[in-house]
């Protein structure tokens, strides 16, 4: 089968030909339907109920598994832009389905996880997940070790496997991957083989994907933003992320954004989440109070207008830096100098920045962030810094000194205009200051 154009297709259609790839582009989300944490309680498991409607359904025929939107470029390279969760979970169940299967349903299963070009060759899988490099790895080795390869095994050894590596543990595609086949281990287990085939035949032949070509990239780029925008599975971050990286060639920027996505899961408030969204978020939400000087954001409303005046570089560029901040500002803090003073703002032990009250973030942190950018991060200087942001946020608290107070947009813009912290700390030069509603100069 050659080139695929806008018509229904089975799973067999779609995956079962040589030199194909179904490949989830970088401006992608992460594969999340493992995550069992959804729904207004935390409490839905999708793949459990995906998996229970597909049984319900294999004795019905032909079954409509919906639309996904694609690009192909080169040939047989079909880039997914929207349907990758649950062609995704169909691709798990497809590898769970070939462990129990018989010897002949096998020999189906498998020309749908890998071509027979590609056992001989790099053994590399139908579907790609180019978000990160760990996922692809992790993906491949899953195909032929696991779903092909020892068939003895369960979902729970996977991580004692010598191929499966610690920095697995820091993607969340992959932990969302095998808590995924834990519930589909679960569902197929005690049944029989000939059961396994009938549910494999119709995985295979009845579900239907009605395949729309969107095109190109570019198009590709606009239809998952306008799909997931309004979506309830896309965090703001998700949805920024195609934007901002979309019309960019440097491929430091999705390099940047991947570390950034990696340090917050790797240091996500653990007892609260379960994921990197929240703190990507909340970083992203600092950055761009700085940048447009105000409280309020509205994430996705600036990204668009930022793409609009084609300055995605010139922010992707300021974003890093106050992430090299936030990580040096962290590392000043196991300092016992700033540490005293930041639990002296707090009131208390400062154990995760993120945690802070909304207002010591403006006033204390984010000055500090843009201090560290421009002016120094040399830890004297942020000492220095740090204690007249400690003085200007009890002025602000104490009545007979409200006077004396500057709010943190103004600080913001002194630090812009400032050449070096004897110039900002000593305020000599008058500043045109950009005007902050309801907020005196």
């Amino acid at each position: 089968m050659g080139s695929i154009k806008n018509d229904e297709y089975s799973i067999k259609e779609l995956f079962c030909t040589d030199y194909r790839k179904i490949i989830i582009p970088d401006f992608q989300r992460d594969y999340c339907w493992g995550n069992k944490h959804y729904g207004e309680k935390k409490d839905i498991n999708i793949v459990a109920g995906f998996i229970d409607t597909l049984l319900e359904e294999k004795n019905k025929g032909k079954t409509i598994l919906g639309k996904i939107d694609v690009y192909e470029n080169p040939k047989n390279h079909i880039y997914l832009t929207d349907g990758q969760q649950r062609l995704t979970t169909i691709y798990l169940l497809i590898g769970m389905l070939y462990r129990k299967a018989s010897a002949e349903q096998k020999i189906e299963l498998k020309k749908c996880l890998l071509s027979e070009f590609e056992e001989k060759d790099d053994k590399e899988p139908y579907l790609q997940y180019s978000i990160r490099e760990s996922s692809v790895f992790f993906l491949r080795d899953l195909v032929n070790e696991f779903f092909i390869g020892n068939t003895d095994l369960q979902v729970k050894d996977i991580e004692k496997q010598p191929w499966h590596f610690d920095e697995y543990s820091l993607d969340p595609t992959i932990q969302s991957f095998k808590e995924a086949l834990n519930t589909i281990e679960d569902k197929l287990k005690n049944r029989k083989e000939n059961e396994i085939d009938i549910f494999s035949k119709f995985i295979l032949e009845d579900i239907k994907i009605q395949y729309h070509d969107v095109s190109d990239r570019k198009h590709g780029e606009e239809r998952f933003v306008i799909i997931n925008t309004t979506g309830k599975g896309l965090t703001t971050t998700e949805n920024i992320k195609p934007i901002f990286l979309g019309t960019v060639e440097n491929v430091c920027f999705a390099e940047q954004w991947e570390e950034r996505e990696t340090f917050f899961w790797k240091n996500r408030i653990k007892e609260k989440e379960s994921t990197a969204d929240n703190g990507v978020n909340d970083f992203m939400t600092w950055c761009f109070q700085i940048i447009e000087i105000q409280e309020e954001i509205d994430l996705v409303k600036i990204t668009k207008r930022i793409l609009k005046d084609n300055e995605n570089e010139k922010i992707l560029f300021k974003i890093n830096d106050l992430f090299e901040a936030y990580k040096k500002l962290l590392g000043l803090i196991e300092s016992s100098e700033i540490q005293k003073q930041l639990n002296f703002i707090n009131g208390g032990a400062v154990y995760n920045i993120r945690l802070l009250t909304k207002d010591r973030i403006n006033e204390i942190i984010l000055p500090l962030l843009l201090f560290i950018t421009e002016i120094s991060d040399e830890k004297t200087d942020v000492y220095q810094f740090l204690r007249r942001l400690r003085k200007n946020y009890f002025d602000k608290k104490w009545e007979e000194r409200k006077q004396n107070y500057t709010d943190w947009r103004y600080i913001i813009q002194l630090i812009d205009k400032s050449k070096n912290i004897e110039d900002l700390l000593s305020f000599k030069d008058v500043f045109n200051f950009k005007d902050i509603p309801n907020v005196p100069n």
